[in-house]
C-alpha cells in the first residue's frame, strides 16, 4: 500500500461502511459522556476508550492472526473498565480481507485509494465518530494504530495506556519474526520506507505501533504524510502543538517477514 498526500483524507473515500459480524462477548462500547474540544496537554483526562485502527490492503493471510491478538489485548482492557473498538479499513482489497474482518467482529470499511495513510485517516474519522455517538470526549480516547500484518502482544493496550497517562503519544517499535535472517527486502514496503532504519529485526518506529490521544490528534489536523522516517515527521508535528511523545521498547509488535 502506497503513501500517499494530506493528512485528512475525505469521508468520500469510503465505499462502503460494514457493521460489525459476530463478536465474541460485546464487542460494542457503552459508556456515555460529552464529545468535548481538546484540553491542554497539562490537563491529561483518564481514557476510558480505545480505537484500534488497522489498515489492509490484500491481507486474507495475516488479518485473522492480527484481529486474534488485537482482540485478545482488547479483552484485557475491557476487564479494566476501558472500552475497545476495532476498526479494519480494506483498501483496494481484491480477496477475502473485508469477510474476515466482519467474521471477526470489527467494523470494516471499504475504500479505494492504494493509500496507507489515508486508510488510517478514514478509519479514525469512522472511529471517532462512532464513540462520539456513544457520547465519549476527545480527551477520554485513544487512537491506537497498527498494520493487518503485525501480531501485538496480549498486554499490548495496557501498556500503551500506561505510557499515555503521562505523554499524549506513545510509539512502540516494530520488530521482525524470520526464520532465517531477516532483510529489507522481506519487510512489507511501507514499513522500511518510513521508519526510523535500524538494524533488521531489532525494530523501527513507525506508525504500525503509535497510539495516540484524540485531542492531540486533533490539534495537529491529523498525522502528517512522510515517504521516510515516518516516526520523526508525526513526533515533529505534535510536538510542534506541545504534545508530548514517547518512544517505548516495552509496547512492541512483531511483523513476519514476507516477500515485498
Amino acid at each position: 500500500m502506497k503513501s500517499g498526500s494530506g493528512c485528512c483524507a475525505s469521508p468520500d473515500l469510503i465505499e462502503s461502511a460494514d457493521a460489525p459480524g459476530e463478536r465474541i462477548g460485546d464487542h460494542r462500547p457503552t459508556r456515555t459522556s460529552t464529545l468535548t474540544t481538546a484540553p491542554t496537554p497539562a490537563r491529561r483526562r483518564k481514557i476510558r476508550a480505545v480505537a484500534v485502527v488497522i489498515p489492509a490492503h490484500d491481507e486474507q493471510d495475516s488479518l485473522a492472526h492480527c484481529l486474534t491478538a488485537v482482540q485478545a489485548a482488547a479483552w484485557r482492557a475491557r476487564r479494566r473498565g476501558i472500552d475497545v473498538l476495532i476498526t479494519v479499513v480494506a483498501d483496494s482489497c481484491s480477496d477475502a480481507t473485508r469477510a474476515i474482518a466482519r467474521r471477526r467482529g470489527a467494523d470494516c470499511l471499504t475504500i479505494q485509494a492504494n493509500d496507507v495513510s489515508a486508510a488510517r485517516t478514514v478509519g479514525v474519522t469512522h472511529a471517532l465518530s462512532r464513540l462520539g455517538e456513544l457520547h465519549f470526549g476527545l480527551p477520554e480516547i485513544y487512537l491506537l494504530h497498527t498494520d493487518a500484518h503485525t501480531v501485538v502482544e496480549p498486554a499490548w493496550i495496557g501498556r500503551h495506556l500506561e505510557a499515555a497517562a503521562d505523554h499524549d503519544a506513545v510509539f512502540g517499535p516494530v520488530h521482525v519474526r524470520d526464520r532465517i535472517t531477516p532483510d529489507k527486502e522481506s519487510v512489507p514496503v511501507h514499513l522500511h520506507q518510513h521508519g526510523t532504519e535500524n538494524a533488521p529485526g531489532l525494530g523501527a518506529y513507525t506508525a504500525a505501533n503509535l497510539g495516540v490521544r484524540a485531542d492531540a490528534y486533533t490539534r495537529a489536523g491529523g498525522l502528517p504524510t512522510m515517504s521516510f522516517a515516518e516516526d520523526r515527521a508525526v513526533a515533529s508535528t505534535l510536538r510542534a502543538t506541545g504534545a508530548s511523545v514517547v518512544f517505548r521498547r516495552d509496547v512492541a509488535v512483531t511483523v513476519s517477514s514476507r516477500p515485498a
